[in-house]
């Protein structure tokens, strides 16, 4: 029987939308039609605090100028810890003005799309920073196996035979 090479689907990555209501919806479809995104969509605070345990995202994709750095920290420490992986920050509608630049980093904002949102340039950003989170939990996997063989070469302390007794007076 000839054997029938079926190419698996690509597994769907979770992207957290934060966006404008008016165009949110409208980005949203575009991006779960574009790639293997599993495309949830908020335009508050509230809304995006809330659909992070359900949506499980690999990135966070944010609009400038919609959220405070503060919330947008908590956001992503929060998916970090619903998903025990890191989750990397897309922003579009850049550039970031000096204040989030300088925070970028602790944001763990991995890329800025200048100008209004265009899909081929944020949807490249994405895979890029998806891929950059990838490669950190494959490293961190690796190092882990790695630990745990170095710890069954170690050497264990030789046994020593028992001190002998002194004879008592």
């Amino acid at each position: 029987m000839p054997q029938t090479s079926q190419k698996q689907p690509a597994a769907l990555r979770g992207v957290l939308l934060v966006a404008a209501p008016a165009t949110r919806e409208a980005m949203r479809l575009e991006l779960a039609d574009a790639g293997p995104l599993r495309v949830k969509a908020a335009s508050t605070a509230k809304e995006l605090l809330a659909a992070v345990p359900t949506a499980e995202p690999h990135a966070l994709l944010v609009e400038l100028g919609l959220l405070p750095p503060q919330v947008l920290r908590a956001a992503r420490e929060l998916a970090e810890l619903s998903t025990s992986r890191k989750v990397p920050v897309v922003i579009f509608g850049g550039p970031l003005p000096p204040e989030l630049d300088r925070q970028r980093e602790a944001l763990c904002i991995r890329a800025v799309v200048d100008g209004p949102y265009r899909l081929q340039p944020v949807l490249a950003a994405l895979r890029s920073a998806i891929a950059w989170a990838d490669q950190l939990k494959k490293t961190a996997a690796i190092r882990e196996r790695l630990k745990a063989a170095s710890e069954k070469l170690k050497p264990s302390a030789p046994m020593l035979p028992p001190a002998p007794e002194q004879p008592k007076p």
